[in-house]
């Protein structure tokens, strides 16, 4: 099946990514993300060649638009499927994940370079917004370094300084 849609979603009250892909019309799959799998899927993706999108897109036609998402994504849905475990394939031009879930079959998710690399640039923000993975994001490290030059800070002896 071809790929039409992926939308993810930080839920909150549950510390999850709900992610969607939508294969046309009326068919969907929606996978509940935890932070070790998210982590799993955005390192492999990451692991991929960094050849410039514009030259792999030229390559690979490809249709996108955005679109708004069809239902609810404010709170999990009943039929999203956590995932437990996952593996991973990759390519220089392809990455397949592997999905292991707690209450459906095991499900195969096949990625292009450029779907993979969209989907990279559609976690990281939500990752952010949760705020997993901290030390990676370069806007925090910035901000603690500006919390060292606080006044209150440098007035304490060296000994009662904790970072």
């Amino acid at each position: 099946m071809e790929i039409t849609q992926i939308h993810v979603n930080y839920l909150d009250t549950e510390d999850r990514i709900l992610m969607r892909v939508n294969f046309g019309i009326d068919q969907q799959v929606a996978l509940t993300l935890t932070r070790r799998i998210a982590r799993f899927i955005l390192e492999n993706i990451a692991a991929m060649p960094s050849t410039p999108l514009e030259v792999v897109a030229a390559q690979t036609p490809i249709a996108f638009e955005e679109r708004p998402v069809k239902g609810s994504a404010s709170k999990a849905d009943s039929g999203a499927a956590l995932i437990l475990n996952a593996t991973c394939q990759r390519t220089d031009l392809a990455i397949s994940f592997t999905f292991v879930c707690a209450t459906t079959p095991q499900l195969d998710l096949n990625l292009s370079l450029v779907l993979a690399k969209g989907l990279e640039k559609l976690l990281w923000p939500v990752v952010e917004q949760a705020q997993w993975f901290v030390a990676f994001s370069p806007q925090l490290a910035a901000s603690n370094e500006q919390a060292s030059d606080d006044p209150l800070l440098t007035t304490l002896p060296a000994s009662r300084l904790i970072h």
